[in-house]
């Protein structure tokens, strides 16, 4: 419903009516008292909803559902970020990022690096790579290749701390509680 907005709150899902300006809690006890981290819609409408407990679904109309990752189990702790690209739906929590593409029902998952200390706090998935904001710099994981790389202040970040990621082209910026930073990461002369 385009006249409804969603919000992510310390205490569960509210929506405000954009005409009206009223503001309603999703009364559903899998939501009440659930902090929420982050939260996407997909092509199909759906809403994806990360939070201190799992991961839940809400489609149009529809009744909300508790997502369960059939191999690890890894849906059933805190989940810090979500994200969509195409028909898949990405994962981020303290230990790992997990993709769900919805056409055949696959998971599949990846261990976030030692050296990203545990959460990620944001995640933008592109066509080959994956962008976390984490408290110990940005960790970029190239998809084809399946390998990581983190970048920290001696690339030129302000802070270790991402908050925010923004791609805009062949750049990528960063938030941080210092500032922005502003990166060319699809230089072709890059080696990483």
């Amino acid at each position: 419903d385009d006249s409804l907005l969603w919000v992510g709150t310390v205490a569960g899902v509210n929506t405000i009516n954009l005409k009206t300006r009223k503001i309603q809690p999703v009364v559903q006890p899998v939501l009440r008292d659930r902090r929420v981290h982050d939260m996407a819609v997909d092509a199909y409408h759906d809403l994806w909803v990360a939070t201190d407990n799992g991961v839940y679904r809400h489609r149009p109309g529809g009744a909300w559902t508790k997502i369960e990752d059939p191999d690890s189990g890894n849906l059933n702790r805190a989940i810090f970020t979500v994200d969509i690209h195409g028909d898949a739906i990405w994962f981020g929590n303290d230990t790992s990022i997990l993709k769900f593409t919805r056409t055949n029902g696959e998971w599949q998952e990846w261990l976030l690096p030692i050296a990203v200390g545990g959460a990620a706090f944001r995640m933008k998935i592109l066509d080959r790579v994956v962008w976390l904001g984490t408290r110990y710099g940005a960790a970029k994981f190239d998809r084809e290749k399946e390998t990581w790389r983190i970048f920290t202040p001696d690339d030129g970040l302000l802070d270790l701390t991402v908050q925010a990621i923004l791609p805009a082209g062949d750049h990528i910026w960063f938030g941080t509680p210092e500032g922005v930073t502003r990166f060319y990461w699809n230089d072709p002369g890059r080696l990483d």
